[in-house]
């Protein structure tokens, strides 16, 4: 774990330490010792790591509802989540409901579609995604933020925590 941890320290984000094992690895795994090094990480700092999941489909919840659950049971570990895109469109079934019957609170919601999804509507989209993911970020203050895709919402918050210097770790996707 010390070399693990000595690799870590050398590289500016986790992000980087996730793709890289993702390249070599698979994401799978990937995933898997990601959490574990947090898990480490929360342990050997002794302080509850807050990890911020972001969802934005149904789609990607039902890959990241294992991981989320695994999160929320651990000690070391906070989950923290944050539900946007088609979750809150009536559209599209208010699907943030189904996430909270599988019994996980929503910390935060973010507002960022707009009724048009032409390139200009998609644009304006990820300006109010950067109002509120920064908004969000600011109030939650997480360790980690963890993403899965390559939509437009997933871009926006994924710029909003590099901006703030907030380490993301990303999987399936662009």
């Amino acid at each position: 774990m010390e070399y693990l941890s000595r690799i870590c320290c050398r590289v500016k984000s986790l992000s980087k330490v996730f793709n890289f094992w993702n390249v070599y690895l698979g994401s799978t795994i990937a995933i898997i010792l990601m959490v574990a090094f947090i898990l480490l990480a929360g342990c050997v700092n002794m302080k509850q790591r807050k990890v911020c999941v972001i969802t934005g489909s149904r789609a990607e919840y039902g890959l990241l509802y294992w991981i989320m659950r695994e999160i929320s049971r651990s000690s070391a570990l906070e989950l923290q989540l944050v539900v946007t895109g088609m979750h809150l469109s009536p559209e599209f079934g208010s699907t943030y409901k189904f996430i909270e019957s599988d019994g996980f609170h929503i910390d935060r919601k973010v507002e960022v579609l707009v009724s048009s999804d032409t390139s200009i509507g998609v644009s304006k989209s990820i300006g109010l995604g950067l109002i509120g993911f920064a908004d969000a970020f600011d109030a939650l203050k997480p360790d980690i933020i963890l993403l899965l895709g390559d939509r437009f919402e997933i871009f926006g918050s994924a710029v909003c925590a590099y901006i703030l210097n907030i380490p993301i770790a990303h999987f399936h996707g662009g």
